[in-house]
């Protein structure tokens, strides 16, 4: 695994990318343990996907990312360690299922009053996988709460804040500036350079992560987030969309949103 994630890094793919097909590679590596892919069927891996059904849910979470993961990895050993055949890799008849079409219907954004209470209710727990059950050590979830706050205050994407709490970006204290406390330069994915204007509570927020060093794992951050949402009742927030949400707030109360060199004003 490690020469294939050395390969992704070659091709210039990102940390927090290969951390997350690690984490999915993890997973199919428990379930195919001892198991000689050469002889897999589609109905194997069929099966094998199945087997991470929530039926709460109703569906297999991140089925997409997983499918991507195992066909990517099957496709390196084919092509770059041909170690497995074209009539061996079964994955090649496993289909990534496209986006949800529903996604592209319905509304993206959340109410501050629903953001606010998912927020609030996010909080550590004794976790049994641990053993940490009546030792009174909890989950760190922290960081979770710091991503959630700079998508919901900045409208920043999962990319910019990983990047920014790599340290490939700046946070700024400012005095004297009313309301805004600090500024925060990342790169915007589209390789432009964003300043942007935060209060008190972001900029916390960004400085914590930058002294962590890393934003934590896309799959810690929605499983901490499921857990709080329902805690209260509401559906899992999708990280992605609160940056719908920061801009439709910002033009409810009144503010244009325009990234300029001063950053976004607060009122």
């Amino acid at each position: 695994m490690e020469r294939f994630l050395g390969c992704l890094k070659s091709q210039g793919r990102t940390e927090r990318h290969r951390e997350k097909v690690r984490h999915y590679l993890a997973q199919w590596a428990q379930v195919l343990y001892g198991k000689d892919l050469r002889w897999f069927r589609l109905q194997d891996l069929e099966q094998a996907l199945n087997g991470w059904f929530d039926a709460e849910a109703g569906d297999i979470p991140a089925k997409r990312h997983r499918i991507a993961a195992i066909k990517a990895f099957c496709s390196w050993l084919r092509e770059e360690e041909a170690v497995l055949t074209t009539a061996e890799d079964a994955t090649l008849a496993l289909k990534v299922p496209p986006a949800r079409p529903e996604e592209a219907l319905r509304d993206k954004g959340y109410s501050m009053r629903n953001v606010g209470r998912v927020y609030a209710a996010i909080s550590g727990w004794e976790s049994n996988k641990y053993g940490w059950k009546g030792t009174g050590c909890v989950t760190e979830v922290q960081c979770v709460r710091d991503v959630l706050l700079l998508h919901a205050k900045c409208g920043m994407h999962g990319t910019e804040i990983d990047r920014l709490a790599r340290g490939e970006g700046r946070v700024k204290v400012l005095q004297g500036q009313g309301a805004i406390a600090g500024t925060i330069t990342f790169v915007h994915k589209s390789g432009r350079v964003h300043v942007q204007s935060v209060d008190a509570q972001a900029l916390a927020a960004a400085m914590r992560l930058q002294a962590r060093g890393s934003a934590p794992a896309d799959w810690w951050i929605r499983q901490v987030v499921k857990r709080a949402a329902k805690s209260v009742g509401l559906e899992p927030l999708r990280m992605g969309e609160l940056r719908h949400s920061f801009v439709t707030w910002a033009a409810e109360c009144g503010t244009e949103v325009r990234p300029v060199d001063g950053g976004v004003p607060l009122t």
